[in-house]
């Protein structure tokens, strides 16, 4: 059982100039520079709106919400624009929670996508995506599927794991989490080793 903090505000100390420890950090002013119109995909509200930055001259920004993407370059143009129902589930219009990260390390675009209410029961599956040139093409792996709903599936990763979660049954859990081989993933290998697993968080008041 976790007790919740008893501040609400905790000092974030950031290292300043000459290398010295400071709790007054730089706030160095960010100045606009090409202003780009993002996706305006009708649906759910919120929208769930996802952006990455990556390439290997940083040249792409990928944009998902909803069931919509779309790729632009470092400039601004939009270079293309995809269904992600389609993309992942074959059927244009569906699903939705989408996510987007870029690894640097691998060069690759990894995103997750959930499609729900399958043939109209409670079914739900969640798919996992690769892609080292979001122009081109993406390899696409089934994750999991369950008679339930796996509410806003999250996507992270490090030097070797790509993780997810999700919620099951909506917002009632438990929570459930799969690590999977990263170098699968990036080798686009046939089938990729992977671990689930699943449990409650209870916190309570000290």
């Amino acid at each position: 059982h976790l007790k919740p903090r008893s501040t609400g505000i905790v000092t974030v100390v950031l290292r300043g100039k000459g290398g010295s420890h400071s709790t007054s950090p730089e706030r160095p002013a960010i100045s606009q520079g090409i202003s780009v119109t993002g996706l305006q995909d009708g649906g759910p509200i919120p929208p769930d709106t996802q952006v990455a930055a990556g390439g290997t001259k940083g040249q792409w920004i990928v944009e998902m919400v909803n069931h919509a993407g779309a790729v632009y370059s470092n400039s601004g143009a939009q270079l293309s624009s995809f269904d992600l129902g389609a993309l992942f589930f074959g059927a244009a219009g569906t699903g939705g929670d989408p996510k987007v990260v870029y690894d640097r390390a691998s060069g690759d675009f990894f995103a997750s996508f959930l499609q729900f209410r399958i043939g109209g029961t409670n079914k739900s599956q969640i798919n996992l995506a690769v892609s080292s040139n979001p122009l081109g093409s993406w390899s696409v792996y089934r994750v999991s599927v369950e008679n339930l709903l796996q509410d806003q599936p999250k996507l992270g990763f490090s030097s070797d794991k790509l993780v997810m979660s999700w919620n099951q049954n909506g917002d009632s859990g438990p929570e459930q989490y799969m690590v999977i081989q990263k170098s699968g993933v990036v080798a686009l290998a046939s089938s990729v080793p992977a671990g689930a697993f699943s449990f409650f968080i209870v916190f309570s008041r000290g």
